[in-house]
């Protein structure tokens, strides 16, 4: 018959099964001061609707707060750096959760007694918020069938391997300035996001990272220094009609556009053309019906480059391309004043890619 608890600021660890099977506890919150939750000590406490966990805490227990049903809401604080096995199995009203953001990089286990099953598979988890960066054996949001936002702050360098694949209800992917990777398989058969916000860091696009994301129409990495996109990476995107791809890029990997068959316009703006892993990078693709861009200067290199040489169509073009390719971000007038890059007459604009241009607005 338990319904409250007040814990004092200077207890720093609540023991095994300490609370356990509590039905009736109507809220848990915790005193800053507590560093450890030890495992079960909140199991079965179906009845608690709020969960605030201490800013000083450090470990979550196996199974602390499996069967919390009520709970709907749940912050894990920056202090956190290891959570363990079932530590959320079961909290079956969570629609929202947020790792808050820190420096230190969280270790999240998942759930060997369900077959590996990452620790948010089941909950019913409509948005999330990663501040930092974590690992995760078996991807924290692999499968679940409910996730529609995630967004990974500035706190997170990578999205890591297989973090939402197989959601198929994810529609929204918001990335902080720091993302240098997203990591194989991240994304994968997340049929109905159709957009990914791209960061000025990004690097590398990893094996599989977009595999199967079907509601892609375009990608663009112009504003972006990546330089490798790995195998079958962007496979099956298969409703994706536009792809620019940024001068920096390398390498593409074996399959890395793989049944993309409604492709009608690549735009590689690397001069030297990047490195194929194999012939089936663009494999399906009708080579005749889809342009290839490419910078003037080097139009004769891609001509004779393996892979690349298959496309019928080869063309700079680039003045049609770069108001789609980059955007303005500085605009002076003649007199050398800032404006809008809307401002009418003559301006000098500079645009993303380090240019600068002039451009008559009537």
């Amino acid at each position: 018959a338990l319904e409250t608890v007040v814990f004092g600021s200077v207890i720093e660890t609540i023991g095994k099964e300490a609370f356990c099977n509590c039905t009736s506890l109507s809220a848990i919150n915790l005193a800053d001061g507590v560093k450890l939750i030890e495992s079960n000590a909140f199991k079965g406490c179906a009845a608690a609707k709020t969960l605030i966990l201490s800013n000083s805490l450090e470990k979550i227990s196996w199974g602390a707060f499996e069967n919390c049903k009520s709970v709907v809401e749940m912050t894990i604080p920056a202090s956190v750096v290891t959570v363990e096995e079932r530590a959320f199995i079961g909290m079956d009203g969570l629609t929202k959760v947020t790792i808050a953001d820190g420096a230190t990089t969280i270790d999240i286990s998942y759930s060997k007694s369900y077959g590996g099953e990452n620790m948010f598979y089941r909950q019913p988890i409509t948005e999330a918020y990663v501040g930092r960066n974590f690992t995760s054996p078996s991807g924290l949001f692999d499968g679940n069938s409910t996730l529609l936002k995630v967004t990974f702050a500035g706190g997170c360098t990578e999205i890591p391997d297989k973090s939402m694949r197989n959601c198929p209800e994810l529609t929204t992917l918001v990335t902080g300035e720091n993302v240098t990777r997203i990591g194989k398989r991240a994304l994968e058969n997340c049929k109905k996001l159709a957009h990914f916000s791209s960061r000025p860091t990004l690097k590398t696009i990893d094996d599989k990272a977009f595999y199967g994301c079907e509601s892609f129409n375009s990608i663009n990495f112009s504003n972006d220094p990546v330089e490798d996109i790995g195998e079958d990476a962007f496979a099956y995107c298969k409703n994706m009609t536009k792809a620019v791809l940024p001068a920096t890029l390398k390498n593409i990997g074996s399959g890395g556009f793989y049944k993309c068959t409604a492709l009608t316009n690549v735009t590689c703006l690397a001069t030297v053309p990047p490195t194929c892993a194999k012939d089936n990078v663009f494999y399906s693709l009708d080579t005749k019906n889809c342009t290839l861009y490419v910078p003037e200067a080097s139009i004769n290199a891609y001509k004779a480059a393996f892979v690349w040489k298959e496309f019928f169509n080869i063309e700079t073009g680039f003045n049609s391309i770069e108001n789609k390719a980059f955007v303005t971000t500085d605009s002076y007038s003649i007199n050398g004043q800032r404006t809008n890059s809307n401002h009418r007459g003559l301006t000098i604009q500079r645009t993303s890619n380090g240019q600068t241009r002039k451009v008559i607005t009537k």
